[in-house]
């Protein structure tokens, strides 16, 4: 068997589904039944939490209950006495009720509990408290109850006069109806601890069981075991116990669930344990219901080696199946595998054989092929021509890309060069201005000094060459700045924004001619080719220094260094848009000088007196404002021909 084939794969990927859904259906069950114990453990240890502090609760509140009923009838006793001394005539009724009211007042309950009198209208009869006796209380509601029932149990918040909260108190109360008075004995629920006895609930709490070994506690705040089946009355905290930390975290802890490792004194080795604790703040006391964890998720351990030991034996059968399956499957694509490589081998005549008895999705497989080859075939030679044809679009393109990209850098440079043209521009127009201003003045002055030596006849050789220098002087700066002042002027026509003249209609050919009478060429020099009818909508100002440029630039570089010869200027309308063509003969440029003549300061001839942004200037009024296309076309020796394509009709 071939384990890289398809045998391979398909046991491969049949075992990897299989252990996939195994996994995902163990980790379910698993997780599962965990979560479901782990529900079921602390429901246990809650409800056994829960029992424990009912019932100590329950115990606490009859000790409480018992012994202020025991001091509520006690006083009450004692004021039946008094009363029977009145009525055996050994004291008066006001005698009889003030010994009473004297042995009631110093009475005390726990800490700092007491026994008080009320009568049914809820004013204070008898108060350890002086400034309340006469008071009225009957708007409290716990005075209310007493007024309706005079006789039970009553559980109520109070504040005395130097208290400075509410605090939780109980009462026991008789009804001595003679006097209208109603005997309460209180105490505060935090103060009853010291009337509670653990041994009369002890039992009850160490008869709950849970799991085999499990068990409750109570331990007080300071980590004393008050009921332990097997350590009661030890502090671990106080001996330095190993296990101490345990009890430390159940203090600070208080309530919540607590997992830890634990060993009872009759134990050689740790258990893990679960504890749920709860916390009864009123006693200072922690009640933990605690079992080990083994117990609970020992269901847990006996599925996990039930599972193992089903799905071992499924993927055994699983791993059979697949093969005989997969058998049936490869034999007839190693069969269409040796004609699909005579195929590839370039034998598009081959053909797979398929059997006649065999219907599925292999010998489907064999039809589609043989199908795949006879249209192959058939298309083969479409695809040759498909090819050429390709290419062909692919040449046109990247000589578009090209193109696209030349224009894209040169508009790029030509933007950074219009942010430095426009600020020399700025800066320097009010200088030069004032230079020129300054010449004049200068050659004022001349002329004047002129005027009265011929006027004196001071014939001084000396001062008349001084003149003369300075006459010199004065035309040679006024040349200079009348120059400067006009490259300002063309740095100006550079920029984009240099566009405010308006669109008007005019003859072309009129147009042209007078811009060749502007030129520095003669009119026989230049032939026109145009129509006498052609009218466009254009910016004349833009078009005229275009026109006027080009014709300059072919006066001074094309026949450099041969017989001038003519200048044609061709004009043609195609459709909506108009193209002009400025044609000589002359020496023509490289294609290296074509890809760098729209680059400002770019000039052929450095000798010339030219400043190189003659055609870097065209370039901005054609295609940054004009809408239009510039384009170069030129051979070396054999001329250039420079086309403008502008809209026929132009926008501002």
């Amino acid at each position: 068997m071939k384990w890289k084939g398809i045998t391979y794969r398909f046991i491969r990927s049949n075992l990897m589904v299989l252990l996939i859904s195994m996994v995902i259906t163990f980790v379910s069950i698993y997780f599962g039944v965990q979560l479901m114990l782990q529900k079921n453990i602390e429901n246990s240890l809650n409800n056994s939490s829960y029992l424990n502090n009912e019932m100590i609760k329950t115990a606490a509140d009859a000790s409480i209950k018992n012994h202020l009923r025991t001091t509520s009838e006690t006083y009450l006793e004692i004021t039946q006495y008094y009363y029977n001394q009145y009525k055996q005539g050994l004291m008066t009724e006001e005698e009889a009720k003030i010994e009473s009211m004297k042995l009631i007042s110093i009475s005390e309950v726990g800490t700092t509990g007491y026994v008080y009198v009320v009568n049914s209208k809820g004013i204070l009869v008898v108060h350890p408290f002086e400034e309340m006796i006469g008071v009225d209380i009957s708007d409290r509601s716990f005075v209310q109850s007493q007024i309706n029932l005079k006789d039970g149990y009553v559980e109520y918040d109070w504040k005395n006069p130097d208290d400075e909260i509410l605090r939780e108190k109980a009462l026991y109360m008789t009804w001595f109806e003679p006097w209208d008075w109603i005997i309460s004995a209180s105490s505060y629920r935090e103060e009853f601890l010291e009337l509670i006895k653990v041994e009369d609930f002890e039992l009850q709490v160490l008869g709950l069981k849970f799991g085999n070994d499990g068990y409750p506690i109570v331990l007080d705040y300071e980590g004393t075991f008050l009921i332990h089946p097997h350590q009661k009355g030890r502090n671990l905290i106080e001996e330095k116990n190993s296990q101490a930390s345990v009890i430390e975290q159940s203090i600070i802890q208080k309530n919540g669930i607590l997992e830890y490792p634990w060993k009872n004194p009759d134990e050689k080795k740790y258990r893990q344990k679960l504890t749920v604790l709860s916390d009864l703040p009123e006693y200072k006391w922690i009640i933990a219901s605690t079992a080990y964890k083994e117990e609970f998720y020992k269901p847990l351990s006996d599925l996990v080696g039930l599972m193992v030991g089903i799905f071992i034996p499924i993927i055994i059968i699983a791993v059979l199946v697949t093969m005989k399956m997969s058998i049936t499957i490869t034999k007839p694509i190693i069969k269409l595998q040796k004609t699909v490589l005579e195929g590839v081998n370039g034998d598009l005549s081959t053909r797979v054989e398929l059997e006649d008895d065999r219907e599925d999705e292999v010998a489907d497989l064999g039809g589609y092929f043989n199908q795949f080859l006879e249209m192959i075939e058939a298309q083969s030679l479409e695809l040759k021509d498909w090819n050429v044809e390709l290419e062909k679009q692919v040449d046109e393109r990247t000589r578009e890309l090209y193109d696209a990209n030349l224009k894209l850098v040169h508009a790029e440079k030509l933007e950074s060069m219009n942010e430095l043209i426009s600020t020399i521009a700025h800066n320097m127009n009010t200088p030069l201005g004032n230079a020129l201003m300054s010449v004049s003045f200068l050659g004022q002055r001349v002329e004047k000094l002129q005027t009265v030596l011929h006027n004196y006849s001071i014939a001084s050789k000396e001062i008349k060459a001084l003149i003369n220098q300075l006459t010199m002087a004065q035309e040679g700066i006024e040349n200079n700045i009348v120059k400067s002042t006009s490259l300002i002027e063309m740095f100006k026509a550079i920029l984009k924004t240099h566009n405010i003249e308006t669109i008007e209609k005019f003859l072309v050919r009129d147009f042209v001619l007078s811009i060749i009478e502007k030129s520095s060429l003669e009119m026989d020099k230049v032939k026109i080719y145009c129509s006498e009818t052609l009218i466009i909508d254009g910016n004349m100002f833009l078009l005229e220094m275009i026109l006027l440029q080009l014709l300059e630039n072919a006066a001074q570089h094309a026949y450099a260094d041969m017989t001038f010869e003519d200048i044609y200027i061709e004009v043609i309308e195609i459709e909506d848009r108009v193209l002009f063509e400025v044609v000589d003969h002359g020496i023509g440029m490289s294609t290296e000088e074509i890809g760098k003549v729209f680059e400002p300061f770019y000039s052929k001839n450095k000798s010339l007196d030219a400043t190189g942004l003659g055609l870097t200037m065209v370039y901005n009024a054609v295609v940054n404002v004009m809408d239009g296309k510039v384009e170069i076309i030129s051979t070396e020796n054999e001329g250039t021909k420079i086309q403008v394509n502008l809209p026929k009709t132009q926008a501002l």
